[in-house]
């Protein structure tokens, strides 16, 4: 077997030794949480500037979007443009000034907001932080506990419940008519941006309706057939829209496909600390904190019974839709002694009840084996190639068995292709290490005795 195997180091890893540039020699799964959110706006940046009547205030900053920016006195009044003041925005010196005109308003200090358009915004952007989401892509929550920023919330709560990185699409197709040419971004194009990106583990839609997740399905699907594989985490707003059950199971069913757990959780209970009141936020705040839960665990680890934190409570369903959700392929979240869990993680496959872990161990070996066999492209067909690729994977497959990703495998089978030797077919078949049902505990008590 070849010794020169060149050790495969993700996208996300940051070694502290400069010089040790080994990495490591086994594959590391794709980590990144895709977030594809649709936004209403574009980020929003604020100053505060001590200003009066005839004072004038110049910021420096590039890609203002006109029409956006607004003034506000201490009290917090709104003032109004060309009455109380007045804009003058200069593109080659990246500044916009601010002026003064009216004399009723004294010397004091004025808050200036005005949203801008950062370079690259519309690409993919990949973070590892809360703290730099938040200030490029605006603060989570508005005073009043409703979101401000779709991404920022998302990317937190994937954050808080085990995510190390986020990867940001917006998409900002907003009617302009009237607004100027401000750029915009479809979803078509958003997920194609993506498509070719080998360090992404999951999608997270944010924003979209139930006749959107079908674009994002097709996006999967297309990954999984190109050698780009990736799971999606959907769920919908069910404070824009309410959704029965029937509902819920139908959105499931259209979305059938191994690769994709559906939510059925659509309104998210959350805590505001500063009004010690909790606001009904929207469902795919629970997709984000249940994609973090995903990568905090490996691949093949079930999420059942684990726990997603960041919410103060769970929308409520019956013991019995419990159960019709999950037979429809909807994975439920409910609180059970106060904490918050997932009751079954399935897919949304419908011919067969499959775990969340199921598509998640097929990736990492489709993915992996093709990482090994790397090596061999290009060399001199032979018996010999041809023995070493399958000792090669022989040996993968017996480290997997192991360490407890797989439970058995058999059939491994490494042939030329006839009449076109160059080419080497490798089959196996391999026995998953988790049950396709659980157990299920049924209890009945008898008081007559």
């Amino acid at each position: 077997m070849p010794t020169n195997i060149t050790p495969y180091v993700p996208p996300s890893v940051i070694t502290k030794n400069l010089t040790n540039l080994n990495g490591s020699d086994l594959y590391v799964a794709p980590n990144v949480i895709a977030i594809v959110a649709r936004i209403d706006h574009y980020p929003v940046r604020s100053t505060s500037r001590v200003l009066g009547n005839g004072s004038t205030a110049v910021i420096n900053d590039a890609n203002v979007i006109a029409g956006t920016v607004t003034l506000k006195d201490y009290s917090g009044v709104t003032l109004i443009q060309d009455e109380d003041y007045t804009i003058a925005i200069d593109d080659e010196q990246n500044t916009f000034s601010v002026t003064v005109i009216n004399d009723q308003i004294k010397t004091q200090s004025i808050l200036i907001s005005y949203q801008y358009l950062p370079d690259n915004f519309f690409d993919p952007l990949i973070w590892y932080t809360k703290a730099n989401v938040e200030s490029y892509y605006g603060v989570a929550y508005n005073d009043d506990g409703t979101v401000a920023s779709p991404i920022t919330a998302a990317a937190r709560m994937a954050f808080d419940n085990g995510g190390v990185a986020v990867g940001v699409v917006p998409v900002y197709d907003k009617d302009t008519v009237g607004q100027g040419v401000n750029p915009t971004q479809d979803l078509e194009t958003a997920l194609e941006k993506l498509r070719l990106r080998d360090d992404i583990a999951l999608v997270v839609p944010v924003g979209f309706e139930e006749n959107e997740l079908d674009l994002f399905r097709q996006h999967i699907l297309w990954c999984c057939e190109h050698r780009h594989e990736r799971r999606g985490i959907f769920a919908v707003d069910g404070t824009a829209q309410r959704y029965t059950v029937e509902d819920l199971c139908d959105i499931a069913r259209s979305i059938d496909y191994e690769q994709i757990m559906f939510i059925a959780n659509n309104v998210a209970p959350v805590y505001v600390a500063d009004s010690r009141t909790t606001v009904d936020l929207p469902g795919w705040l629970i997709a984000a904190a249940a994609a973090g839960v995903a990568m905090a665990y490996p691949v093949y680890r079930s999420l059942t019974r684990l726990t997603l934190t960041g919410f103060q409570g769970v929308q409520k369903f019956l013991f019995d839709e419990k159960c019709t959700l999950a037979q429809a392929g909807c994975s439920v979240i409910e609180m059970v002694n106060g904490q918050i869990r997932f009751m079954h993680s399935v897919t949304t496959r419908q011919s067969m009840m499959l775990d969340w872990s199921y598509a998640g161990v097929y990736n990492y070996i489709a993915q992996s084996i093709r990482y090994y066999l790397d090596v061999y492209i290009g060399l001199p067909s032979n018996d010999t190639i041809l023995t070493e690729i399958k000792a090669t994977c022989d040996l993968f497959l017996t480290n997997q068995v192991e360490t407890g990703y797989i439970y058995s495998y058999d059939d491994l089978e490494v042939s030329r292709r006839n009449g076109n030797p160059e080419i080497v077919d490798v089959s196996f078949r391999f026995a998953w290490c988790r049950p396709l049902l659980w157990i299920v505990v049924s209890i009945s008590v008898d008081l007559s005795y």
